[in-house]
């Protein structure tokens, strides 16, 4: 009788020790797998040689009888080591009804004075940032002011790059460069009155914390986009659905009827609407493209 108890507890232990062994090989080869996915350090997108970068930031004042019409007043561009390019007051275009002096800390006669015209403010800019890369927070704000438009691919927005967001913001809220600042650099910002040329420094310096991360994301979006663009139309069709096409029968017709289809094909054909960015222009949200910066 106790040899037999002896021989149970023995294959007792031996079955858990299996169980064990197995559970550990288990494991193994799940991380082996898991780690085999992993890019390894030379199948990470590389960056080229980038263009300069420089960081630009605007402040407006109020026109229109409500004072809700932002137009140029005073207009700031700093470098990669945060030496200022350019900073100058503009004239107004239109009559200021709003100085939003809180703000700004600016008064009618320093602009009217002092202030270069508007034409060579934009002029100005538009020179100096030809050809690199612009760093900006709502970046979309100060080139709708300018008048001006700027390559996709070489705008990096402060306000939009996910890795910058701090982790209590609500999902739908934008961050202020205020609150990025004071996150991300612990310094504290905007105070009282707003310093464009300040401001575009402390942008450039939240884009210099994570710009190689931020390129490497930006290289890899790139190179899937171009490889998606070389697709065939056959692989195309096979693994992305028409989004241009309707899923449903149009209203009053039937499905598989002549005029769903032609009307189906006309919205396949017809490309997407462009932003079109310019002065006085109400903000419109502006369609996410694979190849922009929205990264996670």
């Amino acid at each position: 009788m106790g040899n037999r108890k002896k021989r149970r507890g023995l294959g007792s232990v031996l079955s858990a020790l299996k169980k064990t062994e197995a559970s550990h090989l288990k494991r193994s080869v799940a991380e082996s797998e898991i780690h085999s996915k992993e890019p390894s350090a030379s199948q990470q997108p590389e960056i080229a040689d980038l263009p300069e970068a420089v960081a630009l930031d605007c402040e407006m004042v109020g026109c229109g009888d409500d004072g809700r019409i932002s137009v140029l007043a005073q207009v700031a561009l700093v470098n990669e080591k945060g030496e200022t390019l350019v900073n100058e007051l503009v004239k107004p275009q239109l009559p200021v009804t709003d100085l939003r002096a809180h703000i700004t800390g600016l008064d009618l006669w320093s602009l009217e004075n002092r202030g270069i015209s508007f034409s060579a403010a934009r002029s100005l800019i538009q020179s100096k940032i030809k050809g690199k890369i612009l760093v900006g927070h709502a970046i979309h704000h100060d080139l709708q002011v300018l008048n001006l438009t700027h390559p996709l691919h070489l705008l990096r927005d402060t306000s939009k790059y996910r890795p910058l967001r701090p982790p209590f913001l609500r999902p739908l809220a934008s961050p202020s460069l205020r609150l990025l600042v004071k996150y991300h650099l612990k310094r504290d910002i905007q105070t009282g009155k707003h310093d464009p040329a300040e401001d575009a420094r402390e942008t450039m310096n939240l884009y210099s914390l994570v710009r190689e991360q931020w390129e490497r994301r930006f290289a890899a979006a790139a190179r899937d986009t171009a490889a998606a663009a070389s697709a065939s139309p056959e692989e195309e069709a096979s693994a992305v659905p028409d989004e241009g096409a309707s899923l449903l029968p149009l209203e009053g017709e039937e499905e598989g009827s002549r005029g769903g289809a032609q009307r189906s094909q006309q919205q396949r054909e017809t490309p997407p609407p462009q932003l079109v960015l310019h002065r006085g222009a109400r903000k419109k949200r502006k369609r996410r493209e694979p190849h922009e910066y929205y990264l996670d």
